[in-house]
């Protein structure tokens, strides 16, 4: 019925050979995942986590006054970094999705969406005029 794989011959010594470079992958894949799932979380704040989703504690003026400096914000970066932010944030795509849809690589958006939150956040903080 089940033979034990005991590596005696060799086809159990090759599958045994892929077992473990199938765990070995997994095992990896799965820390990189961690790992990014860790640097966006340090680099994006959720809107549950915001002040923003308790109504009781919205201050009218505070809200104009952030809208405005975003809005600022946002007019100071240019139309490229302003796409990928926006189709990253506001329609939640994947940086696959967006690289495919302007014609860049993975990594270019990454970074690019990355270093256009820091200049976004000096901007908001008054670092940038």
């Amino acid at each position: 019925m089940f033979n034990r794989n005991n590596g005696s011959n060799e086809n159990n010594r090759l599958q045994n050979q892929f077992t473990a470079y199938l765990k070995k992958a997994v095992h990896f894949r799965r820390i990189r995942y961690l790992a990014d799932r860790s640097r966006v979380a340090r680099n994006e704040q959720s809107l549950t986590d915001s002040e923003f989703a308790l109504p009781d504690k919205i201050d009218i003026i505070q809200e104009i006054a952030d809208y405005e400096a975003m809005q600022q914000a946002m007019k100071s970066i240019k139309e490229k970094e302003r796409r990928i932010v926006l189709a990253r944030i506001v329609e939640e795509k994947d940086f696959d999705v967006i690289a495919k849809e302007l014609g860049m690589t993975y990594k270019a958006v990454t970074s690019l969406y990355y270093r256009v939150l820091k200049k976004l956040r000096q901007h908001m903080e008054g670092g940038e005029k």
